[in-house]
C-alpha cells in the first residue's frame, strides 16, 4: 500500500442543507458543520481505516455540488456566505441552475467529477456526503477501479414545530456497496458516552439549552462492517 493516501471529498449540496438544518434548527446543538473539521475529521477515519499515520493522510481535492436559483432572488446573502465558507477551505463549487424549482443534473456532475479523477489516478479514497440511491452506480465504478468509499451518511427524523414530519435517510444499497461506512447521526449522539475531539470539531459552535423539537434517531439499512467507529 502507498505511504500516502490521497482523500478527495465529495459534498451533496442538497443533502448537506438537511442536515445543516437539522443540527442548526433541531438538534440540540444548535449548530452548523464547518467545512474544515469536516475535512479534519475525514482523514482521521481514513487513516484509521488505512492503517497508515494521519499525516500520510492527504486531503487532496474537495468538491460541493447543488442546484441553483438563478438571479436575482432572496437568498444572495445566504448563498455568498456558503461561497465564502467554501472558499476559505479550499472546495471547489459545481452549480447548476434548478429547473422548474428542482435540481437537474446534479447527480450525474458530481459523478463525471469523482470517476474523472478515477481514471486519471488522482485518488486514493473518496469521502461521499450524500445519501442517494443515484450514487450507487458511481460506488461500484470507483470500487471495481480499486478506489475506496468513504460514506458519511446521516439518518435522522423529526416533527418540526408545525407538526410536519421531516425524514433524512442514507440508501441502504450505498451503505452496502461502499469500502466504509459512517452512521454520522449516531456517533455525533454517542459523543457524550464516547468522546471524539475530530467529530466534535465538526460543529462550528457549542451548543445551547432551547426547548426541542421530538427527534427520532433512526438508523436505516443493515449495519455494515466498516460502521464500527475507529478507535
Amino acid at each position: 500500500m502507498k505511504n500516502h493516501i490521497r482523500i478527495s471529498l465529495f459534498i451533496d449540496g442538497g443533502y448537506d442543507a438537511k442536515v445543516n438544518q437539522f443540527y442548526t434548527e433541531v438538534h440540540p446543538r444548535r449548530s452548523p458543520l464547518h467545512f474544515s473539521g469536516l475535512k479534519n475529521f475525514v482523514r482521521k477515519q481514513v487513516a484509521a481505516r488505512e492503517h497508515v499515520a494521519e499525516m500520510n493522510c492527504l486531503m487532496v481535492q474537495g468538491h460541493y455540488f447543488r442546484g441553483r436559483l438563478m438571479y436575482p432572488h432572496t437568498d444572495v446573502a445566504a448563498e455568498w456566505e456558503l461561497d465564502n465558507a467554501l472558499i476559505k477551505t479550499d472546495i471547489a463549487t459545481h452549480y447548476l441552475p434548478l429547473v422548474d424549482g428542482k435540481e437537474k443534473g446534479i447527480d450525474s456532475l458530481l459523478a463525471l467529477e469523482a470517476f474523472e479523477l478515477v481514471m486519471n489516478n488522482k485518488v486514493d479514497v473518496i469521502a461521499l456526503y450524500a445519501g442517494d440511491t443515484d450514487h450507487i452506480s458511481l460506488v461500484r465504478k470507483c470500487t471495481a477501479a480499486g478506489v475506496r468509499i468513504l460514506l458519511l451518511g446521516w439518518d435522522f427524523a423529526y416533527t418540526d414545530a408545525a407538526g410536519k414530519w421531516h425524514i433524512t435517510h442514507t440508501s441502504r444499497d450505498v451503505r452496502d456497496a461502499v469500502t466504509y461506512s459512517l452512521h454520522m447521526a449516531s456517533l455525533i449522539n454517542n459523543l457524550d458516552h464516547h468522546p471524539d475531539p475530530s467529530l466534535e470539531g465538526i460543529f462550528s459552535r457549542s451548543a445551547t439549552n432551547q426547548a426541542q423539537p421530538q427527534i427520532a434517531d433512526k438508523i436505516y439499512g443493515r449495519p455494515h462492517a466498516g460502521d464500527i467507529p475507529a478507535a
